[in-house]
């Protein structure tokens, strides 16, 4: 005698429709749902103008964190590169 496997939060039978509240958002919803950061913003900085601009300041310099460590990861290998074919020292590295 088999069991059947377990019915888990992300298992579904086959042929059974997704319930709506289930369903991954279309692309049509998700852009829609941006008409909504115009009006969130101007509530925001009603709140507090500083904290809306830190908010931004903080969310660029986030941004900016991959970028910053995939250029320090390039230097790295560069000096790596040019120290094993002989063009720099390992002071350099």
């Amino acid at each position: 005698m088999t069991h059947p496997p377990p019915m888990g939060a992300g298992s579904r039978r086959p042929g059974r429709a997704i319930p709506e509240e289930e369903r991954p958002a279309s692309w049509k919803e998700r852009i829609a749902a941006l008409r909504y950061i115009p009006p969130l913003a101007r509530l925001i900085w009603q709140t507090h103008a500083g904290y809306t601009v830190s908010m931004m300041l903080l969310r660029l310099v986030r941004a900016c964190v991959p970028i910053a460590t995939f250029w320090v990861g390039k230097l790295i290998l560069d000096t790596v590169l040019a120290a094993r074919a002989g063009q720099a020292t390992y002071a350099t590295l």
